[in-house]
């Protein structure tokens, strides 16, 4: 887990869902959350990034797993990193 989210560094995940790595770059301290290049599923960055968008946001679990979706600011997985 990353538990912190540092500006302008590369991430690296496994897509739960389609297989895929994705090499997602952090390019702002309020991304919690990432899109997979393949398939397009979001996912947060970490359990404090979902943790952190509940505490400021007041929003129930479910309410910040449907957020997700539309009021989070992702970051987006890449099939391989640039340099």
């Amino acid at each position: 887990m990353l538990y912190y989210n540092p500006t302008n560094t590369w991430l690296t995940e496994h897509c739960l869902i389609c297989g895929s790595i994705n090499h997602v770059f952090l390019y702002a301290d309020d991304c919690l959350a990432w899109e997979c290049w393949h398939c397009g599923n979001h996912w947060w960055i970490d359990d404090l990034a979902e943790d952190i968008y509940i505490i400021e946001h007041d929003v129930s679990d479910e309410q910040a797993q449907i957020d997700l979706n539309s009021k989070v600011k992702l970051a987006y997985g890449h099939y391989e990193r640039e340099y």
